[in-house]
């Protein structure tokens, strides 16, 4: 077999080298789609009772209730409730869908 002297490869050597390539190429893009897949790492909750990681799904609607009686009806209740705001949402709107939870959920 013979040799060449001109520094040009065979053709059997760019056809295994563009495959190679085009290997490589597809194992890249698999291992960015399975990062752009994998499950996000769920925030750590950390209360004065308990930590826990809270389920994919699962919302926080945590209320802290003040009040000046601890049985029955109080005549001054403060409720501080969590509930994620949208960046363009402004007071009427959260205000309103506050109020709708609670109708649905709490029959108000």
């Amino acid at each position: 077999m013979r040799q060449r002297t001109d520094g040009r490869t065979s053709f059997y050597d760019r056809l295994s080298e563009n495959r190679i390539r085009e290997e490589k190429r597809l194992e890249a893009e698999r291992l960015a789609q399975e990062a752009l897949d994998a499950v996000p790492v769920p925030e750590r909750f950390h209360t004065n009772e308990l930590s826990f990681i809270r389920p994919q799904g699962f919302k926080d609607k945590t209320f802290h209730v003040f009040t000046l009686t601890d049985i029955g009806p109080s005549p001054l209740s403060v409720v501080i409730g969590r509930t994620p705001v949208e960046a363009d949402s402004d007071l009427e709107t959260m205000s309103q869908m506050l109020l709708e939870d609670l109708k649905k959920h709490y029959l108000i």
